[in-house]
């Protein structure tokens, strides 16, 4: 049997019909993807952006308690330093010992650490070269080893003393630690320690003297 022109074009208009019906579902799956990936990524950034910030804080208020306890611990220490004369003579000792300098900068005092640091590294590497070398049956060597693992050691104590006696350095306080110390020894009151806010600036509702005021013609 044949078909005619109208149900050839029937068919077609079922297939198209068909076939945009198809398109839509496409689209809307390809759309309702499109928001579940965008929503998915918005839900696990502000997640991750709060477990971060979270944890960012929670560091910052163990720093901040490390620092409170380390500043408590600094100001009794050097608050047994002025009044015990071993501590001072023990303290003037090491300073020579390791050759302290409080009268540096910080940016200094910590180049110079770092500098020391770095050509104990150096070092280091050298005299592993040279004890490669070494006979360890002979007792002179053993001694030569001793010798060097003995500087190593004597430097690196050295730095954690320099860095410890600039740490604890009565004359480097900061003016609010000095603050503590003034109320601790009872040289000003607590309430010193509080910090005021600024005066009032004056206002511009201030009257003018009337020798100021030009003349009236």
């Amino acid at each position: 049997m044949a078909l005619d022109e109208r149900d050839i074009a029937l068919i077609r208009q079922v297939v198209s019909e068909q076939v945009a019906v198809g398109q839509a579902q496409d689209r809307k799956r390809r759309r309702f993807w499109l928001w579940f990936w965008v929503c998915f990524f918005i839900i696990t950034t502000a997640l991750s952006m709060w477990a971060t910030w979270g944890f960012v804080k929670k560091f910052q208020d163990q720093i901040a308690t490390q620092e409170a306890a380390f500043q408590h611990i600094k100001l009794e220490y050097q608050a047994e330093l002025a009044r015990n004369k071993a501590w001072q003579t023990e303290r003037l000792a090491a300073e020579k010992a390791v050759n302290y300098q409080s009268n540096v900068s910080q940016a200094s005092h910590e180049a110079n650490e770092m500098q020391r640091a770095i050509s104990m590294l150096a070092k280091s590497n050298q005299l592993q070269q040279k004890w490669a070398d070494l006979d360890m049956d002979n007792p002179d060597n053993l001694e030569v080893l001793a010798n060097d693992m003995s500087g190593i050691l004597n430097e690196g104590l050295g730095s954690l003393a320099r860095i410890m006696l600039r740490n604890t350095d009565p004359t480097l306080n900061t003016a609010q630690e000095r603050m503590l110390q003034d109320v601790a020894a009872g040289k000003a009151p607590v309430e010193e320690a509080i910090i005021t806010a600024p005066a009032a600036a004056p206002t511009l509702a201030t009257p003018v003297s009337a020798d100021l005021l030009p003349p009236v013609p």
